[in-house]
């Protein structure tokens, strides 16, 4: 039983009640129930008083006690008790609290999960980096940002589909391509210059190397393979290496800029797909920019819009009316020289999405694209869509902070740390939860040594240790010679002490912090959520190495032994419940 909604029910029948009473407007206010900041004031506290106040003109404290016997009958509830200005604190019964634990064990992995979302159909376009370059460790965050959210989403019982869209078009990918042929007439001994704000990083004389080693002549064969890390291949990349074929038995030296490019981005999302694989991330599908143009989506957007009045011309160019949807000034779309510019594939693109049948867009972008939302949002707008349609997530900037050093991230330089580097050194657990530890809308420094660190004072390795401690328990009662029997005939009435209270009245708020969590598409809720119930837990755990009263193994008082041995299993299973919600393993030792 959800005891927060059910006396959130019970709040509003008796504001309503009390509404009638005297006369007054029905309420039409939301109710709100939160545990207290202390716990001396019982598990669950409402302000319904003072919201009332206003509406019934009486005061607060007296509307305060008004509720409290209203709800005198309600059997969950141990006391209620108004508190001024105009608050009410309320105590379950113990009763009350065992049902909470039967609860999670009953529903195991499933507990914590919904159907809020009720089948809604959702995309969510995360890390889309351009394919100029691995990816590194500011990429990371929102990687771990947009694939928790996908899974708080499926949590809640929406349909998700995970998409990563990738520019293989326009200037910088050019250059990407000049950037290779460079590299590989260099391999070749040839003194040949980069290009102007050419590509460096050593991952380019790596790839010119490899079209080196086949010999002059490309050999579609001997290079396409479409696996990433020895996995089954990646349909959507596979596809677009195979698209390479076209260059078969020509001598590379005779190729052009189209084919290096070509080459060089489908390499480097080879290694990209692999890194996130590594980060426990798949995509549903994976999008190029290019086929926006080659099947026509662009053209028919740009109709749509003009069939619409949406989009006039001017000066010799074609302007979208973006303005009256919040934006700062109508946008260009097509240049007086007829070339589109890069804001005209985007809502193609996003056409193409509501096409599909979503029924929500999410974009996580990267900070420096914040000034792009209003006039993405007016521009959805434009298509005819509404603007609830499509929600974003802005990720601030990462610091990384290295032996007291920052490192400076640059992509086009090839001064960055990858991705790669740091899932080796540092483990996948570590980089998922420290990036999902802070708002995405808040710059982030990431301490390198304490994300190495096996200590408690490393958050990942404080919470994956409150569970292997969960684990350990166990073994010791076994040790002990006792055998936990489950929830079944346990006298979950003993757990009355305050630790236990607490714990439960926690792992009880799991499901609401999810809910929580998904409808503000802000996974971080997760990350504080088990750092506060693990703090909870080695609180206790720690007195009890003091205290032989507060030992999760009696074995003199065995009813008591099971009645906490029931605690520490559902704690254990909201602990892997919420670690695997932002893809954090769950290690039962350490």
């Amino acid at each position: 039983m959800d005891f927060k909604r059910a006396l959130e029910e019970q709040l509003a029948q008796a504001a309503g009640r009390l509404c009638e009473k005297q006369g007054a407007a029905a309420f039409a206010g939301a109710v709100q129930v939160v545990p207290p900041k202390s716990r001396e004031h019982g598990d669950y506290a409402t302000n319904l008083a003072l919201q009332l106040s206003k509406t019934l003109r009486r005061p607060p404290i007296e509307i305060a006690r008004d509720l409290v016997e209203e709800l005198k009958g309600v059997d969950f509830l141990e006391g209620a008790e108004a508190v001024a200005p105009g608050f009410v604190n309320f105590r379950l019964r113990v009763a009350a609290s065992g049902n909470i634990l039967r609860g999670i064990l009953e529903k195991g992995a499933a507990f914590g999960r919904s159907e809020m979302g009720q089948g809604e159909k959702v995309m969510v376009e995360f890390v889309s980096a351009n394919p100029t370059g691995p990816l590194h460790i500011g990429h990371a965050r929102n990687a771990v940002v947009g694939d928790c959210a996908a899974r708080l989403l499926e949590a809640t019982g929406h349909a998700v589909t995970r998409e990563y869209y990738f520019n293989d078009a326009g200037v910088q990918m050019d250059t990407l391509g000049r950037s290779l042929h460079a590299r590989y007439l260099q391999a070749l001994g040839q003194d040949e210059p980069l290009p102007e704000n050419g590509y460096q990083g050593p991952y380019m004389v790596d790839i010119a190397q490899e079209l080196k080693s086949h010999g002059g002549i490309f050999h579609a064969d001997a290079f396409l393979h479409g696996k990433a890390g020895g996995e089954e291949p990646n349909p959507y990349l596979h596809a677009y290496e195979e698209s390479l074929r076209e260059f078969d038995g020509r001598p590379i030296a005779d190729l052009d800029t189209p084919f290096f490019t070509r080459f060089a981005a489908s390499r480097i999302l080879q290694t990209i797909d692999k890194d996130l694989r590594d980060m426990r991330i798949r995509f549903d599908v994976w999008f190029s920019e290019s086929s926006l143009y080659r099947d026509g989506s662009v053209d028919r957007a740009l109709e749509k819009l003009k069939s619409l009045g949406q989009i006039y011309e001017k000066d010799g160019a074609w302007w979208l009316r973006s303005e009256q949807f919040g934006d700062e000034k109508d946008r260009v779309v097509i240049k007086s020289d007829g070339a589109k510019t890069y804001v005209t594939p985007d809502l193609a693109y996003h056409e193409n999405k509501f096409q599909r049948g979503f029924h929500r867009a999410i974009d996580v972008l990267g900070g420096d694209h914040h000034g792009y939302v209003p006039r993405l949002r007016a521009g959805v707008q434009n298509l005819g869509h509404n603007a609830d349609q499509i929600q974003f997530v802005i990720i601030q900037m990462v610091t990384l902070l290295k032996d007291n050093e920052r490192i400076k991230i640059s992509t086009r330089r090839g001064d960055f740390l990858p991705l790669s580097h740091a899932i080796a050194e540092l483990g996948v657990d570590a980089v998922r939860f420290f990036m999902v530890m802070r708002s995405a809308d808040a710059q982030m420094n990431f301490d390198w040594n304490l994300a190495k660190s096996q200590s408690m004072e490393n958050p990942v390795y404080y919470v994956q240790y409150a569970h292997a401690r969960c684990a350990s328990l166990f073994q010791k009662a076994a040790e002990e010679g006792v055998e936990w029997k489950g929830p079944e005939g346990a006298d979950l009435g003993r757990l009355t002490i305050e630790e236990e209270r607490a714990l439960i009245q926690a792992l009880g708020r799991y499901p609401e912090v999810v809910e929580s969590a998904a409808r503000a598409l802000e996974p971080q809720h997760i990350a504080n959520y088990l750092m506060e119930l693990a703090q909870t837990f080695n609180a206790w755990f720690t007195r009890g190495t003091r205290d032989k009263s507060l030992r999760f193994v009696v074995p003199d008082d065995p009813a008591l032994t099971q009645a906490r041995l029931c605690l520490i299993a559902a704690l254990k299973t909201v602990l892997a419940n919420a670690l695997g919600l932002i893809g954090v393993s769950a290690p039962d030792e350490m």
